[in-house]
C-alpha cells in the first residue's frame, strides 16, 4: 500500500457530514446574514441550540441543525415555486381572455 492509497482511505473515513453547523458555518453554508439566521431561529423556523462545554460558563457555542435548516429551506422554495406556477397561470389566462375578445 502506497502514501496515496493510505491518504485515500484516511480521507475516506473522516468524511462525515456534519448534522450542527456554527453560525459562522451556516452563513458560508446558505450566504444568508448572520442577523437573518437569528431571525430565523428567534421565530422558531429553524431549529438551533448553546453548547456550553461547563455549565459554568455564562456563554456558548449556538449551533443551528442542519436537516432543520435544510427543510426549512425546501419549504420556502416549494412555496416560492407555487406562487410562480400561479402567477404564470393568472397571465396566461388573462392572455387568453384578451384574445377571446379581441
Amino acid at each position: 500500500m502506497t502514501i496515496i492509497d493510505i491518504i485515500k482511505k484516511v480521507g475516506q473515513v473522516n468524511k462525515v457530514a456534519a448534522e450542527w453547523l456554527t453560525i459562522e458555518e451556516t452563513e458560508s453554508y446558505t450566504r444568508i446574514k448572520r442577523t437573518a439566521i437569528y431571525t430565523l431561529i428567534n421565530e422558531g423556523l429553524i431549529e438551533s441550540m448553546e453548547l456550553k462545554v461547563r455549565k459554568s460558563n455564562k456563554r456558548g457555542t449556538r449551533l443551528v441543525y442542519l436537516p432543520s435548516l435544510r427543510s426549512y429551506m425546501l419549504e420556502t422554495m416549494r412555496a416560492e415555486e407555487k406562487r410562480s406556477s400561479q402567477a404564470h397561470e393568472k397571465r396566461c389566462e388573462a392572455i387568453l381572455e384578451k384574445s377571446n375578445h379581441e
